[in-house]
């Protein structure tokens, strides 16, 4: 697998932000990699998923594309006296991963998955 540290400008969130994104080591670029995004707990950070479970096992094993954004304690939330993470993780997210890298758009091939507050997200 390809870890990549990908960091960039949120227009919604109106900072700086990043993702580690694992990609399978010989991608099909004229194909459509199915995409889960993974959202950390409490207190982690966007690098908590490489180092507890087998993600990267999984991903091999089902050849898909994995997102794993930076949460910073948001809840995954859209705030009203703070960012709009809810928003950011949904829709602008997604956006910005299909135009870098070689991952669906499609519904049936986008999943979301989270560990204690990014299950909450």
């Amino acid at each position: 697998m390809i870890h990549i540290n990908f960091n960039y400008f949120s227009d919604i969130l109106q900072r700086k932000t990043s993702a580690t994104v694992m990609l399978p080591d010989a991608p099909n670029i004229n194909k459509a990699l199915p995409v889960m995004y993974l959202l950390h707990g409490y207190c982690g950070d966007n690098t908590d998923w490489l180092y507890s479970g087998n993600i990267e096992q999984f991903a091999t094993e089902y050849n898909i594309a994995v997102v794993m954004p930076a949460g910073n304690n948001s809840f995954y939330a859209d705030m009203r006296h703070g960012a709009n993470y809810l928003k950011h993780i949904g829709e602008e997210l997604p956006q910005i991963i299909s135009k870098v890298f070689p991952v669906s758009i499609n519904r049936e091939d986008t999943f979301i998955a989270g560990l204690s507050m990014g299950g909450y997200g």
